[in-house]
């Protein structure tokens, strides 16, 4: 019982800490600039001065963009780690088939109550 009320909070924090930093938006920038990156050395046309000056403006968007999202998966992971410390099953039980389904159910529905608790805002 410990467990599935420990899936519940973990699912509910993820779940939250992802919409609160836009976790799908960063990763999509991200992906752009790697697009950009292998379109300007595939690029012929570009001198080797623009290119020098575009990769490292690219590499420091790419550095920001991989910071956000490593420190977002570490506050993720250290979470998880506290709850393993309340339950010492937790994580045996959440990578076990049964946990993989409640951690599934639980947040189809958490996502579902959101979606009716922000459509009546």
């Amino acid at each position: 019982m410990i467990n599935q009320l420990l899936i519940i909070l973990t699912i509910i924090y993820i779940y939250e800490l992802i919409k609160f930093f836009d976790l799908i938006k960063i990763i999509a920038e991200n992906l752009k600039i790697y697009k950009k990156i292998i379109i300007l050395f595939t690029d012929k046309k570009a001198s080797d001065d623009l290119k020098e000056k575009l990769i490292l403006e690219y590499s420091k968007c790419l550095f920001k963009t991989s910071f956000k999202i490593i420190t977002i998966i570490i506050a993720i992971l250290i979470f998880i780690f506290a709850m393993n410390e309340i339950s010492s099953s937790f994580i045996d039980f959440t990578t076990s088939f049964y946990g993989l389904l409640e951690i599934t159910l639980f947040f189809l529905i958490y996502s579902q109550i959101r979606k009716k608790i922000n459509a009546k805002l």
